[in-house]
């Protein structure tokens, strides 16, 4: 009775245990994952379903529990209960509440068989915050560059001709949240990594529900146009205008961009029977047209006014509905006007004289004190000026600072460049008026024309006051919205000159290191510390700079109070263009309060040999006495190998914990015997072991590379280098390498050649002696009693750098 009683007890328990795992069960079975559509013709996506998330009723939630068996479960959300039943492979009938609905999780007919024209639901230009609510699966096995714990927004505001780019937060199970600004309809793309996970439509006011499923493929040569709207799917406003664009990105993959004619009926063919909005087929519509206009005007170089004029007529002349809001629309029309005003070939010149009045009544508010007193004694003295040259300029104006000097002249030329920039805008803003009758056209060509005109390809845009001023009217008179546009273009004109000014007369703002002795004193001075580098390209480029200033935004809350600082390392640009890489990165780090901390650094420093292993490709890391972390991994990593990049996280941790590789405790293996020519440019029977060129030298550090130049250096013209050859058998040779200009009848004109010849002369033989625990390098010429002649602590030596202190 009782083995009776307890086995009955057991069975009972094993049934409560398995029941309980069952209702805490929290993943779904395979076949119900993806994204669910409306059958009524919309496909309106209703639900997401995936291993513990749901993307229901425009939120991404945790699936609470599952319970169920076969085809037929019920899953627990934060706010709903949902029972699903799976009819086939494409059909799941949901219920909630007791109401039941079919969907499918491929594309469905319109059952009403008619196209409707639906309009936009927000007025034109109009400020405003888009939210987005999504979910994105990362690899499970990430490749190289795909490791962040992040994604990026990003959209061409056309109002400023800037990119904006908007980070958020990957959650465990990968969900974020974000909210940014919008003015329009708005065309953005999502980012993972370096890749473009999605594109998607937004409005001001407007919320999102963005599901990406990376299981369905939307490239390929024969894509399943069905299956395609699984891949990204949208709920919220305007998400069947999104969900119709998805399908239209694949579809167009497959067209060729010249047959417009051919891919303009396509279009007509298959959205209309299909049942899409009118509206979506005029956007659409729109986008091949306006595509293929600029790419047209991009292939031409002297078109003349005929040409021009067809196109007009063609494909900007039959204006359609909410063109103004087409990104597409802005790029041309004002490459349209671009063309036109080539035609005029009209040249200006301006007097010192004239220009004086301006800076010192319109400028002067932008601009320091200093330039103001170097602007009127130059201009007083201009005749005399014109005649000197650049070394008396500098020394008689600006009492020998070359810097000073460059400061100066950068800004005078963006002064310059502005009375060209006005008398040419008087000229074409009267075209456009003329030429384009069309007041959303001339709305257009004269914003293109506020942002891009006379433009390098690497500057920054900064739109001058007088440009905005004609702007507001002509775009006035037009009754376009020129109030929010010359609001923001107007915010960035003062930014831009103030923000440059600031830089020019806060040195402290911005510590240079110029040399090794710099950057040593630099690191000492935060000796103590753990003390983390990131590295900012010599090009701004701000997709790039706002992920690792985010990335270090990250790092920095979870380090808060650890003994750990974070130094911005911007990398050297040539004195010309300094001030336009720095405004760049300093109204970046200004809007994300991140000016602390803050290098301008030369490329020769050894921090750059750190920096080419660099962790997740921007950090590098110094431990608490400033020897230079080297990670594990690199030495055993072989190239291509697909291993996931190395943490920063991790190895940050291991230097804290007083772990870790130092480039300094390699030392002793580049000062051993061995035989072999390894990195060698000095010939030897018995091999030599390295081959060291000093490209640098200040203070007592001395900076050597692992390369023999061939060329002399184009800052400096030297064209002596001394070079160190340690040999195997533990002799160290000292000799000077001088490249001489080769003769033109010696230059083979058959293959490539340098145009150098190369001459290595031996100065010294020395014994060397490397004392591993103190770092000490000594060098003895042999003499009894052996007494070191020179004496160095290797401060850093790695395969491709080796920096000495002298020690006296």
């Amino acid at each position: 009775m009782y083995n009776q009683l307890r086995s009955y007890f057991l069975t009972l328990l094993a049934v409560l245990y398995v029941t309980l795992a069952a209702a805490q069960q929290t993943s779904l079975p395979a076949a119900f994952t993806g994204n669910w559509l409306s059958t009524d013709g919309s496909n309106r996506f209703v639900i997401g379903l995936y291993k513990n998330i749901a993307c229901y009723r425009n939120n991404v939630q945790n699936i609470t529990a599952v319970s169920g068996s076969n085809n037929h479960w019920r899953l627990t959300l934060s706010n709903a209960r949902l029972d699903l039943v799976l009819q086939d492979a494409h059909t799941l009938v949901l219920t909630t509440n007791g109401r039941a609905q079919t969907l499918k999780n491929i594309r469905t007919g319109n059952h009403a068989g008619k196209i409707t024209r639906q309009p936009l639901q927000q007025p034109l230009f109009r400020e405003g915050t888009a939210t987005v609510k999504g979910w994105l699966q990362p690899p499970a096995r990430p490749k190289p560059g795909l490791r962040y714990s992040y994604v990026l927004a990003s959209y061409e505001n056309v109002l400023t001709g800037e990119e904006e780019y908007f980070p958020a937060n990957l959650d465990k199970n990968g969900r974020f949240t974000l909210s940014f600004p919008v003015y329009k309809l708005q065309r953005c793309t999502l980012f993972y990594g370096m890749g473009e996970v999605a594109t998607f439509f937004v409005e001001p006011g407007s919320t999102l529900l963005l599901a990406v499923n990376p299981g369905v493929k939307a490239g390929g040569p024969d894509p399943d146009y069905n299956q395609v709207m699984q891949r990204v799917c949208m709920m919220g406003d305007n998400a069947a205008f999104n969900n119709w664009y998805q399908h239209f990105l694949a579809y167009r993959s497959t067209l060729p961009d010249t047959a417009y004619t051919r891919n303009m009926a396509a279009l007509a063919q298959v959205y209309a029977s299909s049942g899409a909005p009118q509206h979506f087929i005029d956007y659409i519509t729109a986008e091949m047209r306006y595509d293929y206009a600029y790419k047209r005007l991009s292939d031409m170089r002297d078109a003349d006014t005929l040409v021009l004029r067809q196109l007009y007529q063609n494909y900007l002349a039959p204006g359609l509905p909410y063109a103004v809001i087409h990104d597409n629309f802005y790029r041309v029309a004002g490459h349209y006007a671009d063309k036109l005003r080539k035609n005029f070939r009209v040249h200006y010149r301006f007097t010192i004289d004239k220009i004086a009045p301006r800076v010192n009544n319109e400028y002067s508010r932008l601009l320091s004190p200093a330039f103001i007193r170097a602007f009127n004694l130059l201009q007083k003295n201009w005749d005399k000026v014109s005649k000197m040259k650049d070394a008396e300029i500098i020394q008689t104006y600006f009492n020998g600072n070359k810097e000073a000097a460059i400061a100066y002249a950068y800004l005078f030329r963006k002064i310059e460049n502005e009375f060209f920039k006005e008398a040419r805008d008087s000229i074409a803003y009267a075209q456009n008026a003329a030429l384009l009758k069309n007041p959303a056209l001339n709305f257009a060509a004269n914003l293109y024309q506020l942002q891009y005109n006379d433009v390098a390809e690497d500057e920054l845009r900064t739109p001058s006051i007088y440009r905005l001023n004609i702007f507001k009217t002509t775009a006035a008179r037009n009754a376009m919205p020129w109030e929010l546009t010359v609001r923001l273009n107007r915010k960035q004109a003062v930014q831009a000159a103030g923000a440059t000014i600031q830089l020019k007369t806060d040195s402290t703002r911005i510590r240079e290191v110029n040399n090794e002795a710099d950057w040593q004193a630099a690191l000492k001075s935060y000796r103590g510390k753990v003390v983390v580098i990131s590295m900012f390209d010599h090009y701004f480029e701000k997709k790039y700079a706002v992920r690792i200033l985010y990335e270090l935004e990250k790092m920095q809350a979870i380090y808060k109070g650890k003994n750990v600082v974070f130094l911005k390392c911007i990398v050297q640009r040539q004195p010309i263009d300094k001030a336009r890489q720095l405004f760049g990165y300093l109204q970046l780090m200004s809007s994300q309060n991140q000016l602390q901390n803050l290098f301008y650094i030369n490329g020769k420093i050894s921090a750059m040999a750190v920096m080419k292993n660099g962790i997740e490709d921007a950090f590098g890391i110094y431990n608490t006495a400033g020897e230079a972390h080297h990670p594990e991994i690199y030495p055993q990593k072989p190239p291509d190998s697909g291993q996931p990049d190395i943490s920063l996280t991790a190895e940050l941790n291991a230097v804290l914990a007083g772990k870790g590789r130092y480039y300094e405790s390699n030392a002793a293996t580049y000062f051993t015997k061995r035989a072999g020519n390894e990195h060698s440019y000095f010939p030897r029977k018995n091999g030599v072991l390295k081959t060291w060129t000093r490209t640098d030298t200040a203070g007592a550090y001395e900076v050597y590379t692992a390369t023999q130049p061939d060329m002399p250096d184009y800052e400096t013209g030297d064209s002596v280098y001394r070079q160190l050859h340690f040999l195997a058998d533990t002799t160290c040779v000292e000799a000077r390498l001088t490249l001489h200009k080769t003769p033109a009848e010696k230059i083979s004109r058959m293959f490539y050649s340098s145009g150098y010849d190369k001459e290595v002369t031996r100065n010294g033989v020395y014994h060397y002696r490397f004392n591993k625990p103190g770092r000490q390098l000594q060098l003895y010429n042999g003499k009894k009693p052996e007494a070191p002649v020179k004496r160095y602590r290797v401060a850093m030596i790695g395969t491709d750098i080796m920096v000495l202190e002298r020690m006296e």
